[in-house]
């Protein structure tokens, strides 16, 4: 539901407080409120916004915890999508977003498209590194593996 006239931020109190409820385990009116911010921030803000990008991330999260995988990786694609737009392809949050994509695909057994995008991830960070074993990405900042919560 879009609304006419809703400014950036008040897209960002309802960004906040869709976290929150998602903090609290309240995912169900965490959804409500992503999804309303969600798409007032692409059609306000656009969809290449920081803030725009920031709320697709949550309520992919969001959707991964209630089960709607299918939603959930679109938007993770999304989100992905806008962040190399934006950002590039080898920055940190970039590349963090790749390898959550990639667990998201593994977790739903599609492991042709989640080792594609593990394997371009792998690459960058190669690129960035120098030839080192696969293992000693690892411990080096940007090219390790990232966890969900940010």
């Amino acid at each position: 539901m879009a609304v006419e006239h809703i400014d950036s931020s008040t897209l960002t109190r309802l960004c906040r407080n869709g976290d929150i409820l998602r903090k609290e385990g309240d995912f169900a009116r965490a959804d409500i409120v992503l999804e309303f911010a969600a798409s007032n921030s692409i059609r306000v803000l656009g969809e290449d916004d920081t803030d725009t990008l920031g709320a697709i991330y949550l309520l992919a999260d969001t959707k991964r915890a209630l089960g709607d995988i299918t939603s959930a990786l679109e938007l993770e694609e999304a989100y992905v999508q806008g962040m190399v737009r934006t950002r590039g392809m080898d920055d940190r949050d970039t590349l963090i977003a790749m390898s959550d994509l990639a667990e998201t695909l593994r977790g739903e057994r599609d492991l042709d498209r989640a080792k594609s995008v593990a394997n371009r991830r792998l690459q960058i960070c190669s690129a960035r590194l120098g030839p080192m074993t696969r293992h000693a990405h690892r411990l080096h900042g940007p090219c390790a593996p990232a966890s969900r919560s940010r």
